[in-house]
């Protein structure tokens, strides 16, 4: 039985064995590429440094009674009518969100830093701004609005009486 064995294996055409050892190659490379196919590192922020010193400025104008959230989805601020209008927002994430003490949403804030001039930021800044509109009140500020702390004052007060005007 072995020798029936031997003779088998040694009598194969090449072929079959460059088509064999093609297919434990395949396998092996799909091993390693699974057991390595999640990789995170932590994050320690879930802001930018510019995002941070934002937050840490509309944490000192804010009333008392207001709250702030951070990097809040954008599904939960719109109810989509249908699956495909979920799609385009489950995955976006506003950068602040002022609600009241009952979290009524009052204000959405976004700071357009350097990445929203990339082609794709544009896209979805103009996809956000339509989504948003006549819903809820979108304020933008640049780096530089952000932390002038009176100019950042007015632009947040005036928002807010507009949304609460709504």
């Amino acid at each position: 039985m072995i020798n029936e064995l031997k003779n088998w294996i040694v009598n194969q055409p090449p072929v079959i064995w460059l088509l064999a050892g093609l297919t434990i190659l395949l396998i092996f490379i799909l091993l390693i590429r699974f057991k390595h196919r999640y990789h995170y590192s932590k994050k320690n922020h879930l802001a930018s440094r510019s995002e941070q010193k934002l937050y840490k400025n509309l944490l000192l104008l804010l009333p008392t009674d207001y709250m702030l959230h951070c990097q809040v989805s954008l599904i939960s601020l719109l109810k989509p009518a249908d699956l495909k209008s979920a799609r385009m927002v489950w995955a976006k994430r506003m950068d602040y969100v002022i609600t009241d003490k009952n979290t009524k949403i009052i204000l959405v804030i976004e700071l357009d830093d350097k990445s929203h001039q990339r082609k794709d930021r544009i896209k979805r800044d103009k996809f956000v701004n339509k989504a948003l509109a006549g819903k809820h009140t979108l304020l933008r500020l640049t780096p530089e609005q952000a932390q002038d702390i009176n100019l950042l004052r007015q632009k947040l007060q005036s928002a807010i009486n507009n949304s609460l005007a709504d």
